[in-house]
């Protein structure tokens, strides 16, 4: 499945649980993740899309923001698969258990 056609099956997912989603875009800033997600209890968490055939990769730019993002104590994540999706959404889940 093409990244395009995934994302937007992974955000209607994440929107349907009553989180928000939102297209990450930073100008001049290489390896943003692609969508940033808010959850109750303060919680913010980062997706990195892949393809589902597992041909993409993460970027030397990508692992770069992924450890300063995980470095101030956010959920960084790079879902390629439905059951990638499953194991962020329990991140997160936990994550906000563990706030609330």
């Amino acid at each position: 499945m093409k990244e395009q056609r995934f994302e937007t099956r992974v955000v209607v997912e994440l929107l349907r649980r009553g989180w928000i989603v939102r297209k990450f875009v930073t100008p001049g800033m290489r390896g943003a993740a692609d969508r940033i997600v808010l959850a109750p209890a303060g919680v913010v968490a980062f997706i990195e899309l892949k393809r589902t055939d597992g041909k993409g990769v993460e970027s030397s730019h990508q692992r770069r923001f992924r450890t300063m993002a995980q470095e101030f104590g956010h959920l960084w994540h790079v879902v390629g698969s439905f059951d990638g999706l499953a194991k962020f959404i329990r991140a997160v889940e936990e994550r906000i258990a563990c706030r609330s």
